[in-house]
């Protein structure tokens, strides 16, 4: 059996699900020595594109969230100002005052 620590040809993973900055750090080191044959050299920068990729992805909904947490949501039924969407889509959750007026409450700051 495979350990969750572990993915076989690929490294450490966080317990977070990606790859850590040491085991990244590592794998640089790997390739900038030049001694991988090709096949390990491609499935190690497929693994760093990866990473690049869940990163900045991260990133973009880490900006989101914090843009959406400081702004100002009123309920258009009762007039209730909400600091966040979460708060306000809450609101909604327990009153359906958005969803009895035909309107959604969405994550993405949207009604």
């Amino acid at each position: 059996m495979v350990s969750r620590k572990h993915r076989p040809g690929i490294g450490i993973v966080s317990p977070n699900g990606g790859i850590d900055d040491e085991t990244q750090a590592y794998y640089r080191k790997i390739l900038e020595s030049n001694k991988l044959d090709a096949e390990a050299k491609k499935e190690i920068e497929i693994v760093l594109r990866e990473k690049a990729r869940e990163d900045s992805l991260l990133e973009e909904v880490r900006e989101s969230a914090a843009r959406q947490a400081r702004k100002t949501y009123v309920c258009e039924a009762c007039g209730l100002e909400f600091l966040g969407i979460l708060a306000f889509a809450e609101h909604d959750e327990q009153t359906s005052h958005m969803t009895l007026r035909g309107r959604k409450v969405e994550v993405d700051g949207n009604l």
